[in-house]
């Protein structure tokens, strides 16, 4: 028995954001940003005026997905240092809610 490979239907398949791997994937990051931009609004309850969890966000690159949130003022630097500290965990709480 031959078996032949085509090789750009499995890089169409599993590496481009159009593939249904991609689609996958694309579709748990957009999960992920809502909980995470929710446990962002948590942290901040208290906050008069919040715009902070629009900063949370995702970039597709192929079937690849990188969830994270923009430095755009001290919030959002004191959000990405907590999480990089594992003292607020408001990104890695939302992974684990999407699975």
């Amino acid at each position: 028995m031959t078996v032949i490979l085509n090789e750009a239907a499995i890089a169409a398949l599993l590496e481009t954001e159009e593939g249904p791997v991609g689609r996958f994937v694309k579709d748990l990051a957009e999960r992920i940003v809502v909980q995470a931009q929710q446990n962002v609004r948590t942290y901040f309850a208290t906050a008069p005026t919040l715009s902070v969890d629009q900063d949370v966000g995702f970039d597709m690159e192929g079937s690849t997905a990188t969830i994270g949130i923009k430095d755009a003022g001290s919030k959002s630097r004191r959000l990405a240092k907590y999480q990089a500290e594992g003292s607020v965990n408001w990104l890695r709480s939302a992974v684990d809610a999407a699975r």
